[in-house]
């Protein structure tokens, strides 16, 4: 899902009809998060990328702004980590973080994600190139 100033609630819709033909066809799982309370969004996890070949996927995750810093993000990240290396036969989970990203980073690292290294140049954001830290969960690391 993307999100920008305009995001209507049709965006909204098209964008849930499209991550249930994902998930329909294996191509993307998506799970929104939640407050445990009160059930408002807080944000939501994705798994995408995925190689079926290989049993590898990549992670993506995004919680608002106003609930950053309280561990949410982490939490998420290692309930869908732990279903996907358990119940989905998955054998490696990557995050691919821009290096700039200093609140991601440390996200993955409080998860427990292994750093692995650096890609230059791996991705475009705003016609400029950034560096991009990988990350990757085993079984056996949560």
């Amino acid at each position: 899902m993307s999100y920008h100033e305009n995001h209507s609630i049709q965006d909204t819709r098209k964008e849930l009809a499209q991550c249930r033909e994902r998930w329909e066809t294996d191509d993307s799982y998506s799970f929104v998060v939640t407050d445990s309370i009160d059930g408002k969004i807080l944000g939501y996890c994705t798994l995408n990328r995925i190689d079926k070949q290989n049993h590898v996927a990549n992670l993506g995750y995004w919680i608002r702004s106003n609930h950053a810093g309280k561990g949410i993000a982490s939490n998420a990240m290692a309930l869908l980590v732990k279903w996907a290396l358990d119940s989905c036969g998955f054998h490696r989970i990557e995050l691919s973080i821009a290096q700039q990203n200093e609140r991601s980073l440390r996200v993955a690292e409080k998860a427990g994600a292994h750093r692995e290294g650096i890609l230059r140049n791996k991705f475009t954001i705003n016609n400029e190139s950034h560096d991009v830290v990988i990350f990757s969960f085993i079984p056996g690391d949560i």
